[in-house]
């Protein structure tokens, strides 16, 4: 009986293994499979571009062909040596070679290797997928220095680490300095209940200590769930180099975080932002004063920073610092409008002259121009930007939440301070402003309750009690918005908001004589040089003083008093007033398309 020939493919299949190209193929796989592998971990220790681990896998791919080819042209010869492959006619007629040991050894290895790869890095383990997210948080540098005044300059130097840090893409969070500064000092909770509170995987601990101009500083990675110190490194040199150690430091923590660089990311990290250490020194003192928020500290922030940029006029971040703390000297030192917008524009516009890939810069500039000068158009532009320089950036995303608040965008507003209080989230003020943006979106009775949460934390002076009582005052529960804003009135006896919507839900709950009081009390802190405008027309015009009410409301809008915004999403200021011709001409110059 005549036996049947194997079918093509069967012939094929014998062909490739007679040749010995399936085990060319398992080994080439092995060996390509472990060079994938160590691209991946020690790129980003080499600071390769992130384009490399694609680049070795084509070329992979490319050899792979290459290395078919040869397997089936070419064998190893028993005895040793290459030797061309007989064709498969010549090959039935000799004696069948014995195959190379060597051949059997590489199949066996190489299948133990793919096999024990697979295990280790391949199959997912879901019980650390948390640990695996790239979230951070810089806690306050300690600071040794043998200057008392510079003591606080470790605060300083943690954000400037931070700032570095947000130049990297591939982290998933940076938490806000603003939010880390609390853990300063040795009374600080543990590190897993540090990383719980804000949410972060990664704790990063350091110490700065300058010896005339020798420094030395010491980082360290901590997995805060486990407490594990995963990595640790002195950085020392003169101060002189200490943007390359700035730079060393950002780089090293993403290569031991296992973060490719961008070629782009690696510039912005070793870019210099100025090449004078006495300007940068003024810099960092500025940056120091401007984080307590005093009138009298941050007038000397800005002595600082303008020392800095006298030394260096191309010092952008200086500039930066200056628009800043103008700034808030209105919100923290009652600066009215003009004195402290105009210097302040004059200074950002400067930065972003120099550098106009500075987010911070874009930030201030863009709540310029929504605070002062009411242009939503620009303003959104402006902050749009600041996001998309630095999508870690919480400031951003809380000034972008007010804006949308004030064109009527609530749900999209709620989301954006959503966001901004991951970033920042011991931040007071995205804490209590989140219940500002529950409420718009409707959910009046949670953001009540979320409020309430925070009155009973009692962890700042910033007391939700104000919040509450204008949720209440809006909705027309004036004696809860009287109790409420009354325990804030206590606290804060200077300023107009307060003493407006108290007097505002007084006057609605038929306790006028109580809504004069508050009046006579505004007049009172505008003999203190304090500006009061805005309040005095709201309060003026609930005793029905329509031509008081609309002459203070005319002063505030000359004064560019940031809170005539409001007359649109705030309905119970001016309710009794808002059909009079005088309001509506001055709300039309506020906004004008609505």
């Amino acid at each position: 009986m005549k036996m049947r020939r194997p079918n093509k493919l069967v012939r094929f299949w014998q062909e490739l293994k007679r040749r010995n190209v399936v085990r060319v193929i398992t080994v080439y796989a092995a060996a390509a499979f472990v060079i994938l592998e160590l691209v991946d971990i020690v790129a980003p220790s080499l600071g390769l571009p992130l384009w490399t681990l694609n680049l070795v896998l084509i070329l992979l791919i490319v050899g792979f062909i290459i290395a078919i080819i040869l397997g089936w042209v070419y064998d190893i010869h028993p005895e040793g040596g290459i030797v061309k492959t007989d064709p498969s006619e010549k090959a039935r007629t000799a004696e069948t070679p014995k195959t190379s040991n060597g051949w059997k050894i590489a199949s066996y290895i190489s299948f133990a290797v793919i096999i024990g790869l697979i295990v280790l890095n391949i199959i997912p383990r879901t019980d650390k997928t948390k640990i695996l997210e790239k979230s951070i948080a810089v806690l306050p540098f300690s600071y040794f220095n043998a200057n008392p005044d510079a003591e606080d300059i470790g605060d300083a130097f943690t954000s400037e680490i931070i700032t570095q840090l947000y130049k990297v893409r591939g982290f998933d969070r940076i938490i806000s300095y603003t939010s880390t500064l609390r853990y300063k000092g040795p009374a600080k909770p543990s590190l897993p209940v540090i990383g719980e509170e804000l949410g972060a995987s990664y704790i990063i601990e350091g110490s700065l200590e300058r010896q005339n101009e020798k420094v030395s500083i010491h980082v360290q990675i901590i997995q805060a769930a486990s407490d594990d110190h995963i990595w640790a490194e002195e950085f020392s040199g003169n101060w002189e180099d200490i943007f390359l150690i700035r730079a060393s430091i950002a780089k090293q923590i993403a290569a031991e975080l296992k973060t490719m660089l961008s070629k782009g990311e690696q510039e912005q990290i070793e870019e210099e932002p100025t090449d004078n250490l006495d300007a940068y020194d003024f810099y960092l003192l500025g940056n120091q004063y401007r984080m307590s928020h005093s009138e009298e500290n941050l007038i000397k922030a800005i002595h600082f920073y303008e020392t800095a940029a006298e030394i260096d006029p191309d010092f952008a971040l200086a500039y930066v610092g200056i628009g800043e703390s103008y700034m808030n000297l209105f919100w923290h030192g009652n600066w009215i409008p003009v004195d402290a917008y105009e210097p302040a524009r004059l200074a950002l516009l400067k930065a972003l002259e120099i550098n106009d890939q500075l987010a911070e810069g874009h930030l201030s500039l863009g709540r310029l121009y929504l605070e002062y000068d009411w242009d939503i158009k620009a303003a959104e532009e402006e902050l749009k930007n600041a996001i998309l320089l630095n999508p870690n950036l919480s400031q951003a995303y809380s000034a972008y939440a007010e804006l949308l608040i004030l064109t009527g965008q609530y749900e999209e507003s709620h989301q954006c301070q959503i966001q901004a209080l991951k970033l920042d989230p011991n931040s007071i003020s995205n804490q209590y402003y989140l219940g500002y943006t529950l409420y718009n979106t409707g959910q009046t009775d949670s953001a009540i309750n979320y409020l309430r949460t925070l009155v009973n934390a009692e962890t700042t002076s910033l007391d939700p009690s104000y919040l509450l009582g204008y949720i209440y005052l809006e909705n027309g529960d004036y004696l809860n918005a009287i109790h409420e804003l009354e325990k804030y009135v206590k606290k804060d006896s200077v300023s107009q908001h307060y003493r407006m919507y108290l007097g505002i839900a007084y006057a609605k709950a038929g306790m006028k004589d109580q809504t004069r009081k508050h009046l006579e009390a505004l007049k009172a802190l505008e003999k203190e040089s304090r500006t009061v405008s805005f309040g005095k027309a709201a309060l003026h015009a609930e005793l029905g003083e329509i031509d008081s009410a609309i002459y203070w409301l005319q002063r505030s809008y000359d004064e560019r008093y940031q809170h005539l915004l409001y007359l649109r999403p705030v309905k119970a200021m001016f309710s009794t007033i808002r059909s009079d011709p005088g309001f509506i001409e001055i709300y039309k110059k506020v906004w004008p398309d609505k």
